[in-house]
Protein backbone atom coordinates (compact mmCIF):
# COMPACT_ATOMS: atom_id res chain seq x y z
CA UNK A 1 0.00 0.00 0.00
CA UNK A 2 1.14 3.53 -0.77
CA UNK A 3 -0.20 6.75 0.74
CA UNK A 4 -0.52 10.07 -1.05
CA UNK A 5 -1.02 13.28 0.92
CA UNK A 6 -2.71 16.11 -0.96
CA UNK A 7 -3.06 19.81 -0.32
CA UNK A 8 -5.92 21.63 -2.03
CA UNK A 9 -5.46 25.28 -2.93
CA UNK A 10 -8.57 27.40 -3.40
CA UNK A 11 -7.65 30.95 -4.40
CA UNK A 12 -5.21 32.15 -1.77
CA UNK A 13 -6.64 29.90 0.95
CA UNK A 14 -4.67 26.73 1.63
CA UNK A 15 -6.80 23.86 2.95
CA UNK A 16 -5.43 21.11 5.23
CA UNK A 17 -3.74 18.16 3.47
CA UNK A 18 -5.96 15.37 2.09
CA UNK A 19 -4.55 11.87 2.83
CA UNK A 20 -5.10 9.04 0.33
CA UNK A 21 -4.37 5.45 1.29
CA UNK A 22 -3.44 3.09 -1.60
CA UNK A 23 -3.13 -0.67 -1.29
CA UNK A 24 -0.73 -2.80 -3.46
CA UNK A 25 -0.37 -0.44 -6.42
CA UNK A 26 2.42 -1.12 -8.86
CA UNK A 27 4.82 1.67 -9.75
CA UNK A 28 3.04 2.64 -12.99
CA UNK A 29 -0.29 3.12 -11.16
CA UNK A 30 1.29 5.22 -8.44
CA UNK A 31 3.07 7.44 -10.96
CA UNK A 32 0.00 7.96 -13.14
CA UNK A 33 -2.31 8.78 -10.15
CA UNK A 34 0.26 11.13 -8.61
CA UNK A 35 0.78 12.92 -11.98
CA UNK A 36 -2.96 13.36 -12.52
CA UNK A 37 -3.48 14.77 -9.00
CA UNK A 38 -0.43 17.04 -9.28
CA UNK A 39 -1.68 18.38 -12.63
CA UNK A 40 -5.01 19.11 -10.88
CA UNK A 41 -3.22 21.38 -8.39
CA UNK A 42 -2.73 18.97 -5.51
CA UNK A 43 0.54 18.69 -3.58
CA UNK A 44 1.33 14.97 -3.50
CA UNK A 45 3.54 12.93 -1.18
CA UNK A 46 4.01 9.18 -1.61
CA UNK A 47 4.35 6.66 1.22
CA UNK A 48 4.52 2.91 0.81
CA UNK A 49 2.75 0.06 2.63
CA UNK A 50 2.59 -3.21 0.76
CA UNK A 51 0.30 -5.62 2.62
CA UNK A 52 -3.10 -6.00 4.25
CA UNK A 53 -1.80 -5.85 7.82
CA UNK A 54 0.00 -2.60 7.12
CA UNK A 55 -3.15 -1.24 5.48
CA UNK A 56 -5.23 -2.05 8.58
CA UNK A 57 -2.63 -0.40 10.79
CA UNK A 58 -2.65 2.75 8.67
CA UNK A 59 -6.44 3.16 8.53
CA UNK A 60 -6.55 2.49 12.26
CA UNK A 61 -3.81 4.92 13.28
CA UNK A 62 -4.19 7.70 10.69
CA UNK A 63 -6.95 10.20 10.03
CA UNK A 64 -7.73 9.63 6.32
CA UNK A 65 -9.84 11.84 4.07
CA UNK A 66 -9.91 9.39 1.15
CA UNK A 67 -8.87 5.76 0.68
CA UNK A 68 -7.77 4.07 -2.60
CA UNK A 69 -7.61 0.26 -2.88
CA UNK A 70 -6.36 -2.19 -5.50
CA UNK A 71 -9.65 -3.64 -6.81
CA UNK A 72 -8.09 -6.18 -9.19
CA UNK A 73 -7.80 -8.78 -6.43
CA UNK A 74 -10.41 -11.54 -5.71
CA UNK A 75 -13.75 -10.13 -4.57
CA UNK A 76 -13.41 -11.84 -1.13
CA UNK A 77 -10.16 -10.01 -0.44
CA UNK A 78 -11.56 -6.70 -1.68
CA UNK A 79 -14.60 -7.16 0.61
CA UNK A 80 -12.24 -7.68 3.56
CA UNK A 81 -10.28 -4.55 2.67
CA UNK A 82 -13.41 -2.40 2.30
CA UNK A 83 -14.76 -3.76 5.59
CA UNK A 84 -11.54 -2.74 7.35
CA UNK A 85 -11.80 0.73 5.86
CA UNK A 86 -15.46 1.11 6.90
CA UNK A 87 -14.83 -0.19 10.43
CA UNK A 88 -11.84 2.01 11.19
CA UNK A 89 -12.76 5.04 9.05
CA UNK A 90 -16.56 4.81 8.63
CA UNK A 91 -17.03 8.29 7.15
CA UNK A 92 -14.15 8.10 4.66
CA UNK A 93 -15.00 7.35 0.96
CA UNK A 94 -13.24 4.40 -0.68
CA UNK A 95 -12.07 4.41 -4.33
CA UNK A 96 -10.79 1.44 -6.34
CA UNK A 97 -8.55 0.81 -9.36
CA UNK A 98 -9.69 -2.00 -11.71
CA UNK A 99 -8.44 -3.56 -14.92
CA UNK A 100 -9.92 -2.46 -18.24
CA UNK A 101 -12.94 -4.63 -18.97
CA UNK A 102 -13.10 -6.07 -15.46
CA UNK A 103 -16.63 -7.49 -15.23
CA UNK A 104 -17.32 -7.43 -11.47
CA UNK A 105 -17.70 -3.66 -11.07
CA UNK A 106 -21.34 -3.94 -9.94
CA UNK A 107 -20.31 -6.32 -7.16
CA UNK A 108 -17.49 -3.98 -6.15
CA UNK A 109 -19.82 -0.99 -5.97
CA UNK A 110 -22.22 -3.06 -3.83
CA UNK A 111 -19.43 -3.37 -1.26
CA UNK A 112 -19.63 0.39 -0.68
CA UNK A 113 -16.87 1.67 -2.98
CA UNK A 114 -17.52 5.27 -4.00
CA UNK A 115 -15.97 5.13 -7.51
CA UNK A 116 -13.92 2.79 -9.70
CA UNK A 117 -11.20 3.70 -12.20
CA UNK A 118 -9.70 1.48 -14.91
CA UNK A 119 -6.54 2.16 -16.90
CA UNK A 120 -8.85 3.43 -19.67
CA UNK A 121 -10.62 6.10 -17.58
CA UNK A 122 -8.05 6.77 -14.85
CA UNK A 123 -7.94 10.40 -15.99
CA UNK A 124 -11.22 10.83 -14.08
CA UNK A 125 -9.38 10.42 -10.78
CA UNK A 126 -8.70 14.13 -10.24
CA UNK A 127 -12.25 15.33 -10.93
CA UNK A 128 -13.85 12.52 -8.90
CA UNK A 129 -11.52 13.13 -5.96
CA UNK A 130 -12.23 16.86 -6.11
CA UNK A 131 -15.99 16.25 -6.04
CA UNK A 132 -15.69 13.81 -3.16
CA UNK A 133 -13.42 16.11 -1.14
CA UNK A 134 -15.95 18.91 -1.55
CA UNK A 135 -18.84 16.58 -0.70
CA UNK A 136 -16.99 15.25 2.32
CA UNK A 137 -16.30 18.80 3.52
CA UNK A 138 -20.00 19.55 3.14
CA UNK A 139 -20.88 16.43 5.12
CA UNK A 140 -18.48 17.44 7.89
CA UNK A 141 -19.98 20.93 8.02
CA UNK A 142 -23.49 19.48 8.08
CA UNK A 143 -22.51 17.02 10.81
CA UNK A 144 -20.93 19.77 12.89
CA UNK A 145 -23.98 21.98 12.41
CA UNK A 146 -26.23 19.12 13.46
CA UNK A 147 -24.00 18.41 16.45
CA UNK A 148 -24.13 22.04 17.54
CA UNK A 149 -27.90 22.11 17.12
CA UNK A 150 -28.19 18.96 19.21
CA UNK A 151 -25.92 20.45 21.87
CA UNK A 152 -27.98 23.64 21.98
CA UNK A 153 -31.22 21.66 22.20
CA UNK A 154 -29.78 19.44 24.93
CA UNK A 155 -28.71 22.52 26.90
CA UNK A 156 -32.17 24.04 26.49
CA UNK A 157 -33.85 20.78 27.49
CA UNK A 158 -31.54 20.45 30.47
CA UNK A 159 -32.33 23.97 31.68
CA UNK A 160 -36.04 23.33 31.19
CA UNK A 161 -35.95 20.03 33.05
CA UNK A 162 -33.89 21.36 35.96
CA UNK A 163 -36.18 24.36 36.22
CA UNK A 164 -39.27 22.13 36.23
CA UNK A 165 -37.76 19.79 38.83
CA UNK A 166 -36.91 22.83 40.96
CA UNK A 167 -40.52 24.00 40.76
CA UNK A 168 -41.85 20.54 41.62
CA UNK A 169 -39.65 19.88 44.64
CA UNK A 170 -40.32 23.33 46.05
CA UNK A 171 -44.08 23.12 45.49
CA UNK A 172 -44.70 20.65 48.29
CA UNK A 173 -43.27 20.18 51.76
CA UNK A 174 -43.74 16.43 51.20
CA UNK A 175 -41.51 15.65 48.20
CA UNK A 176 -43.00 12.17 47.98
CA UNK A 177 -46.12 13.75 46.50
CA UNK A 178 -44.21 14.89 43.40
CA UNK A 179 -41.98 11.84 42.79
CA UNK A 180 -43.98 10.65 39.76
CA UNK A 181 -43.90 14.04 38.01
CA UNK A 182 -40.24 14.45 38.89
CA UNK A 183 -39.33 11.10 37.26
CA UNK A 184 -41.20 12.11 34.10
CA UNK A 185 -38.91 15.13 33.86
CA UNK A 186 -35.78 13.04 34.47
CA UNK A 187 -36.79 10.76 31.56
CA UNK A 188 -36.51 13.73 29.21
CA UNK A 189 -32.74 13.75 29.77
CA UNK A 190 -31.75 10.28 30.93
CA UNK A 191 -32.96 7.02 29.32
CA UNK A 192 -34.66 4.72 31.80
CA UNK A 193 -37.12 1.84 31.93
CA UNK A 194 -37.42 1.71 35.72
CA UNK A 195 -36.65 4.34 38.35
CA UNK A 196 -36.58 4.11 42.14
CA UNK A 197 -36.04 6.43 45.08
CA UNK A 198 -34.31 4.49 47.85
CA UNK A 199 -33.32 5.25 51.44
CA UNK A 200 -30.44 3.66 53.34
CA UNK A 201 -30.89 2.34 56.88
CA UNK A 202 -27.47 2.53 58.56
CA UNK A 203 -28.60 0.62 61.66
CA UNK A 204 -30.04 -2.30 59.69
CA UNK A 205 -27.38 -1.96 56.96
CA UNK A 206 -30.02 -2.15 54.26
CA UNK A 207 -31.66 -0.08 51.54
CA UNK A 208 -35.44 0.26 51.18
CA UNK A 209 -37.17 1.19 47.92
CA UNK A 210 -39.34 4.12 48.91
CA UNK A 211 -40.79 4.77 45.45
CA UNK A 212 -40.72 2.76 42.20
CA UNK A 213 -41.94 3.80 38.74
CA UNK A 214 -41.77 2.48 35.19
CA UNK A 215 -41.31 -1.10 34.00
CA UNK A 216 -41.98 -3.51 36.89
CA UNK A 217 -39.07 -5.65 38.04
CA UNK A 218 -40.04 -8.79 39.93
CA UNK A 219 -39.52 -8.38 43.69
CA UNK A 220 -38.07 -4.88 43.28
CA UNK A 221 -41.31 -3.11 44.14
CA UNK A 222 -42.05 -0.28 46.55
CA UNK A 223 -41.13 -1.26 50.12
CA UNK A 224 -38.62 -3.92 49.05
CA UNK A 225 -35.63 -4.11 51.41
CA UNK A 226 -32.22 -4.86 49.92
CA UNK A 227 -29.63 -6.17 52.43
CA UNK A 228 -26.25 -4.50 51.97
CA UNK A 229 -24.24 -7.58 52.98
CA UNK A 230 -21.66 -8.14 50.29
CA UNK A 231 -22.05 -4.61 49.00
CA UNK A 232 -20.75 -1.32 50.37
CA UNK A 233 -22.13 -0.71 53.91
CA UNK A 234 -25.15 1.59 53.95
CA UNK A 235 -23.16 4.14 55.94
CA UNK A 236 -20.55 4.31 53.16
CA UNK A 237 -22.74 4.66 50.07
CA UNK A 238 -20.95 6.42 47.24
CA UNK A 239 -21.29 10.19 47.10
CA UNK A 240 -20.77 10.18 43.36
CA UNK A 241 -22.88 8.99 40.43
CA UNK A 242 -22.34 5.24 40.04
CA UNK A 243 -22.73 3.56 36.63
CA UNK A 244 -22.83 -0.22 36.20
CA UNK A 245 -22.43 -0.90 32.50
CA UNK A 246 -23.29 -4.19 30.83
CA UNK A 247 -19.81 -5.67 31.16
CA UNK A 248 -19.56 -4.87 34.87
CA UNK A 249 -23.02 -6.32 35.51
CA UNK A 250 -21.95 -9.54 33.81
CA UNK A 251 -18.90 -9.70 36.08
CA UNK A 252 -21.04 -9.09 39.20
CA UNK A 253 -23.78 -11.49 38.19
CA UNK A 254 -22.32 -14.71 39.66
CA UNK A 255 -21.58 -13.11 43.03
CA UNK A 256 -24.70 -11.00 43.66
CA UNK A 257 -28.13 -12.68 43.24
CA UNK A 258 -29.90 -9.31 42.95
CA UNK A 259 -27.83 -8.47 39.87
CA UNK A 260 -28.66 -11.84 38.31
CA UNK A 261 -32.38 -11.28 38.90
CA UNK A 262 -32.29 -7.85 37.28
CA UNK A 263 -30.32 -9.06 34.26
CA UNK A 264 -32.79 -11.91 33.84
CA UNK A 265 -35.46 -9.18 33.67
CA UNK A 266 -33.51 -7.59 30.75
CA UNK A 267 -31.67 -4.94 32.78
CA UNK A 268 -28.46 -4.11 30.89
CA UNK A 269 -27.42 -0.79 32.48
CA UNK A 270 -27.82 0.76 35.94
CA UNK A 271 -27.11 4.28 37.19
CA UNK A 272 -27.42 5.43 40.81
CA UNK A 273 -27.45 9.13 41.70
CA UNK A 274 -26.74 9.89 45.39
CA UNK A 275 -28.88 12.62 46.91
CA UNK A 276 -26.35 14.22 49.25
CA UNK A 277 -27.17 16.96 51.75
CA UNK A 278 -24.68 18.25 54.34
CA UNK A 279 -22.35 15.36 53.41
CA UNK A 280 -25.08 12.82 54.15
CA UNK A 281 -26.68 10.54 51.56
CA UNK A 282 -30.33 11.21 52.39
CA UNK A 283 -31.64 9.08 49.50
CA UNK A 284 -30.50 7.97 46.09
CA UNK A 285 -32.18 7.85 42.70
CA UNK A 286 -31.56 4.61 40.83
CA UNK A 287 -32.52 3.87 37.22
CA UNK A 288 -32.20 0.94 34.88
CA UNK A 289 -32.25 0.48 31.11
CA UNK A 290 -32.61 -2.53 28.82
CA UNK A 291 -30.09 -0.88 26.45
CA UNK A 292 -26.48 -2.05 26.74
CA UNK A 293 -24.12 0.60 28.13
CA UNK A 294 -26.93 3.16 28.10
CA UNK A 295 -25.29 5.70 30.41
CA UNK A 296 -22.35 7.84 29.34
CA UNK A 297 -20.45 10.88 30.70
CA UNK A 298 -23.19 13.32 29.62
CA UNK A 299 -25.79 11.37 31.60
CA UNK A 300 -23.51 11.32 34.64
CA UNK A 301 -23.05 15.11 34.47
CA UNK A 302 -26.81 15.60 34.13
CA UNK A 303 -27.42 13.19 37.00
CA UNK A 304 -25.12 15.19 39.26
CA UNK A 305 -27.13 18.34 38.62
CA UNK A 306 -30.46 16.58 39.17
CA UNK A 307 -29.17 14.96 42.38
CA UNK A 308 -27.97 18.29 43.78
CA UNK A 309 -31.37 19.83 43.14
CA UNK A 310 -33.41 17.01 44.65
CA UNK A 311 -31.22 16.43 47.72
CA UNK A 312 -31.91 19.80 49.31
CA UNK A 313 -35.66 19.39 48.85
CA UNK A 314 -35.53 15.89 50.36
CA UNK A 315 -33.64 17.16 53.39
CA UNK A 316 -36.17 19.97 53.84
CA UNK A 317 -39.03 17.51 53.40
CA UNK A 318 -37.55 15.19 56.02
CA UNK A 319 -37.00 18.10 58.43
CA UNK A 320 -40.56 19.29 57.88
CA UNK A 321 -41.90 15.77 58.54
CA UNK A 322 -39.86 15.52 61.75
CA UNK A 323 -40.98 18.93 62.99
CA UNK A 324 -44.58 18.17 62.07
CA UNK A 325 -44.43 14.87 63.96
CA UNK A 326 -43.00 16.55 67.07
CA UNK A 327 -45.64 19.26 66.90
CA UNK A 328 -48.39 16.67 66.40
CA UNK A 329 -47.13 14.57 69.33
CA UNK A 330 -47.05 17.58 71.62
CA UNK A 331 -50.53 18.59 70.50
CA UNK A 332 -51.93 15.14 71.30
CA UNK A 333 -50.15 14.93 74.65
CA UNK A 334 -51.58 18.31 75.58
CA UNK A 335 -55.04 17.06 74.53
CA UNK A 336 -54.62 13.95 76.70
CA UNK A 337 -53.85 16.23 79.64
CA UNK A 338 -56.91 18.36 78.94
CA UNK A 339 -59.16 15.31 78.68
CA UNK A 340 -57.75 13.93 81.94
CA UNK A 341 -58.65 17.16 83.73
CA UNK A 342 -62.14 17.22 82.25
CA UNK A 343 -62.97 13.51 82.61
CA UNK A 344 -65.94 12.77 84.85
CA UNK A 345 -64.97 9.15 85.50
CA UNK A 346 -62.26 6.57 84.79
CA UNK A 347 -64.04 5.11 81.75
CA UNK A 348 -64.25 8.51 80.06
CA UNK A 349 -60.56 9.13 80.83
CA UNK A 350 -59.42 5.76 79.46
CA UNK A 351 -61.51 6.09 76.28
CA UNK A 352 -60.09 9.55 75.63
CA UNK A 353 -56.48 8.44 76.23
CA UNK A 354 -56.67 5.57 73.76
CA UNK A 355 -58.55 7.62 71.20
CA UNK A 356 -55.72 10.17 71.19
CA UNK A 357 -52.93 7.58 71.27
CA UNK A 358 -54.30 5.99 68.09
CA UNK A 359 -53.44 9.24 66.32
CA UNK A 360 -49.76 8.67 67.15
CA UNK A 361 -49.22 4.91 67.04
CA UNK A 362 -51.03 1.86 65.59
CA UNK A 363 -52.91 0.02 68.36
CA UNK A 364 -54.64 -3.39 68.05
CA UNK A 365 -55.24 -3.91 71.76
CA UNK A 366 -54.97 -1.56 74.71
CA UNK A 367 -55.37 -2.38 78.41
CA UNK A 368 -55.58 -0.16 81.47
CA UNK A 369 -54.85 -2.03 84.71
CA UNK A 370 -54.54 -1.13 88.41
CA UNK A 371 -52.29 -2.83 90.93
CA UNK A 372 -54.03 -4.63 93.75
CA UNK A 373 -53.80 -3.31 97.31
CA UNK A 374 -51.05 -5.81 98.16
CA UNK A 375 -49.15 -5.06 94.98
CA UNK A 376 -49.08 -8.73 93.92
CA UNK A 377 -51.55 -8.49 91.05
CA UNK A 378 -52.85 -6.31 88.26
CA UNK A 379 -56.61 -5.80 87.97
CA UNK A 380 -57.74 -5.02 84.37
CA UNK A 381 -60.11 -2.02 84.52
CA UNK A 382 -60.39 -1.16 80.83
CA UNK A 383 -59.86 -3.01 77.53
CA UNK A 384 -60.05 -1.81 73.94
CA UNK A 385 -59.43 -3.65 70.68
CA UNK A 386 -58.73 -7.35 70.15
CA UNK A 387 -60.03 -9.68 72.86
CA UNK A 388 -57.56 -12.10 74.48
CA UNK A 389 -58.75 -15.06 76.55
CA UNK A 390 -57.99 -14.64 80.24
CA UNK A 391 -57.13 -10.95 79.83
CA UNK A 392 -60.55 -9.35 79.75
CA UNK A 393 -62.22 -6.67 81.90
CA UNK A 394 -61.98 -7.47 85.62
CA UNK A 395 -59.38 -10.20 85.17
CA UNK A 396 -56.59 -10.41 87.76
CA UNK A 397 -52.98 -11.09 86.74
CA UNK A 398 -50.74 -12.56 89.44
CA UNK A 399 -47.41 -10.75 89.37
CA UNK A 400 -45.62 -13.00 91.84
CA UNK A 401 -45.41 -15.81 89.31
CA UNK A 402 -44.09 -13.51 86.57
CA UNK A 403 -41.32 -11.12 87.57
CA UNK A 404 -40.29 -10.74 91.25
CA UNK A 405 -40.27 -7.25 92.69
CA UNK A 406 -41.97 -5.65 89.65
CA UNK A 407 -43.14 -2.92 91.99
CA UNK A 408 -40.64 -1.50 94.45
CA UNK A 409 -43.35 -0.43 96.91
CA UNK A 410 -46.81 -1.85 97.67
CA UNK A 411 -48.75 1.20 96.56
CA UNK A 412 -51.73 1.71 94.29
CA UNK A 413 -50.31 2.38 90.80
CA UNK A 414 -51.91 2.95 87.41
CA UNK A 415 -50.30 0.95 84.60
CA UNK A 416 -50.86 1.55 80.90
CA UNK A 417 -50.39 -1.46 78.68
CA UNK A 418 -50.56 -1.18 74.89
CA UNK A 419 -50.39 -4.16 72.58
CA UNK A 420 -49.36 -3.47 68.98
CA UNK A 421 -49.56 -6.11 66.29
Amino acid sequence: MNSIELEINVGEEKLPPVKLGMLSYDLDDRVRVARLLTDAGYSVRNESAANLERFEQRVTDDDWDLIFIHARKPIELIAEIVELAHVHSPNVPVFGITSTGQNNQAELMDLGITDLFSAYDIQRVASSVTREVAANADRKLAFEASRLQSAVKLAEDERSVLSKIGQLVSSSLDIGQVYSRMIEQVKRLIPLDTAAIAVADVVENSVTLEYVAGKPLEEFEQGYVIPMSGFTPASQLARFVLVLDTGLLEEMRPEFPGIAEMMDADVQSIMAIPLVHSDEVVRFLAMTSSVENAYGPDHVATGEQIGAQIAGALANSRLHARISKIARTREILVQIGRDASAARDALELYTSVFMNLRKLIPIDRAVMAMTSDDGDALIIEHVEGIEVDGLSLGHSIDLSNLVPNVLSEPRRTTTLRISIR
